[in-house]
């Protein structure tokens, strides 16, 4: 007697696919074409603060030289840098070290953000807080604007300009 063997076919459905799937998976990774399906983006990046885009602005100003009583564009003194970096999103303060020692409110250096004017000397040398302990300033005669650590000197003052 000849046996004949028969298999059964089984409709496959979702609930069988996703068993029969080694790894997890989801509507929209087996059927990408399905009209659910919505691609994955990155989150649009957000858009950088006020305060950010005045560090921004002092940054690109870095290996420009330092001159007594400059303002930029092609060379600062120390308020010259912060001077011209707030004025280039709109915001006039002090021109000297000293009047920007004054402007804006006081912060502690325990809670300084971006864009927070850093007075060293006596308030005789201003600097711009960039974040992560550092700071950007024009030095002084022979050198560059450059980045430092925010410890370079005793802080004499912090001003917060803006909260934005």
């Amino acid at each position: 007697m000849n046996k004949k063997h028969y298999t059964k076919i089984m409709p496959l459905t979702l609930t069988t696919i996703l068993t029969l799937t080694p790894t997890p998976a989801t509507a929209c990774t087996l059927f990408p074409w399905t009209p659910h399906h919505k691609p994955h983006h990155n989150p649009q990046p957000q858009q950088p603060t006020l305060a950010q885009k005045i560090v921004n602005t002092a940054l690109q100003q870095q290996g420009k030289p330092y001159q007594y009583g400059a303002t930029g564009p092609n060379s600062f003194d120390c308020s010259g840098l912060t001077t011209y970096a707030y004025k280039q999103h709109g915001i006039t303060i002090p021109r000297t070290s000293y009047q920007q020692a004054t402007a804006g409110t006081h912060t502690d250096t325990n809670h300084l953000k971006p864009g927070d004017i850093i007075l060293y000397s006596g308030n005789g040398h201003a600097a711009l807080y960039i974040g992560n302990g550092k700071i950007i300033h024009a030095p002084q005669e022979g050198q560059n604007v450059q980045t430092a650590p925010l410890n370079i000197m005793p802080i004499s003052e912090t001003r917060r300009i803006t909260n934005k």
